[in-house]
């Protein structure tokens, strides 16, 4: 838990003139009431090997989807978007680094539009939205006038949302308590309307700690501090649910603490991972379905599977696998009907073969990893783990 500490950043203040919007939750989920099995939550685990070689080095996965036969990916180290087809094999990059036109310096994230097979992809360097074919050939960009955490497309095609989460745009410095949450805006990237909703605490910020997952026509989003899942539905921010975190999320007095030692220049960064060793305080994973929700903070590593038509969630930690094989479970970045999808690198399996051998794990997960990466180098690109969901 100690890493944690870097993601905590001093004073950035938002805000907004309009009222905050108070309404409750229509559901509660309850985590850590539950201490699942890998068998218990998954019936198979299927592994695509991603093709190495020098036009498609991939450092680290930040988002991946698939449509079409093809895997999406973009690299969050090298700012890259890669496609390959459904068995790993290198397609090709979708546009290049630069400011001319086509080009991005820091994509933030991509959509799919299914409907036209075009990736778009949201440049937040430049603030354009680019459009690509599927085989990286420049299409058309707009611009938009805001700096957005995460943006997307409303699935009638009516045009553009964008979320603010701490990042200050020209119209809201002015030390205002609410924040600026979502922004509508035309296909053309003209601005519509701005929604605001309510801000859960001022001047503590946790860097990537402010997440989005659209779902159908309405975009579900939490924030560090809050106990509750928010949605917009393209005309109101409200509260979804409300998550019972069994007494473990962080209680006012200890955020105050944390907030009042980042405030001086001395303050023991052991202090405030006690606190944070204790408490639960953010996400970095939310996704929602048809039939799921997945949840994961870094406390204890723990990630719940909530099965929305029995109101039931599954609670495990760290990476649970199966004793007598290499399936591990490594928190996703993507849900998609009954399927979690993961991409470690091979590194972190060379460090689990390590682990397997020095707490004397079963003799059958030993060769099991090994026949895993017999194939594999430490430096190869990550690999991509499918996760059929238990119904």
């Amino acid at each position: 838990m100690k890493n944690i500490f870097c993601f905590l950043f001093l004073f950035i203040v938002i805000g907004c003139n309009n009222k905050a919007i108070k309404q409750m939750p229509k559901e509660t989920l309850k985590v850590f009431n539950d201490n699942a099995r890998y068998e218990e939550l998954f019936s198979r685990t299927e592994t695509i090997f991603l093709e190495t070689n020098n036009n498609c080095l991939i450092s680290k996965i930040s988002q991946i989807d698939f449509f079409s036969n093809k895997i999406f990916i973009l690299d969050q180290d090298t700012k890259n978007i890669f496609v390959f087809d459904a068995r790993g094999h290198f397609l090709n990059k979708i546009g290049s680094k630069g400011k001319g036109p086509g080009e991005y310096i820091r994509p933030l994230n991509f959509i799919i539009n299914k409907k036209d097979s075009l990736l778009k992809v949201y440049d937040s360097a430049t603030r354009k939205i680019i459009s690509y074919n599927f085989y990286g050939r420049f299409i058309g960009e707009i611009y938009i006038n805001k700096y957005l955490s995460s943006f997307g497309e409303w699935n009638n095609g009516s045009g553009y949302w964008g979320y603010c989460a701490g990042d200050l745009n020209e119209d809201i410095r002015k030390g205002q308590k609410e924040a600026v949450k979502f922004i509508k805006f035309t296909l053309n990237g003209q601005e519509v309307q701005t929604y605001k909703g309510e801000k859960v605490i001022d001047n503590l910020y946790l860097k990537d700690c402010y997440i989005t997952s659209q779902y159908k026509d309405k975009i579900y989003f939490i924030e560090p501090y809050s106990e509750k899942i928010y949605s917009f539905d393209g005309e109101k921010i409200a509260p979804d649910y409300e998550i019972n975190f069994g007494g473990k999320f962080i209680p006012p007095k200890a955020l105050s603490q944390i907030r009042e030692l980042n405030s001086k220049e001395n303050s023991s960064a052991k202090k405030v991972n006690d606190i944070i060793d204790n408490y639960i305080f953010f996400f970095i994973r939310f996704f929602e379905n048809d039939n799921w929700i997945y949840l994961f903070t870094p406390f204890q590593g723990t990630s719940t599977l909530y099965n929305k038509a029995n109101k039931k969630g599954l609670t495990f930690h760290n990476n649970i696998f199966k004793e007598n094989s290499y399936e591990t479970f490594f928190w996703p970045l993507l849900l998609s009907e009954n399927r979690l999808y993961s991409a470690p690198n091979p590194s972190k399996l060379f460090e689990l073969l390590k682990e397997s051998i020095e707490r004397k794990y079963s003799a059958e997960r030993t060769s099991s990893l090994r026949r895993l990466l017999k194939n594999v180098n430490e430096n190869d690109n990550p690999i991509i783990f499918i996760y059929d969901i238990k119904n």
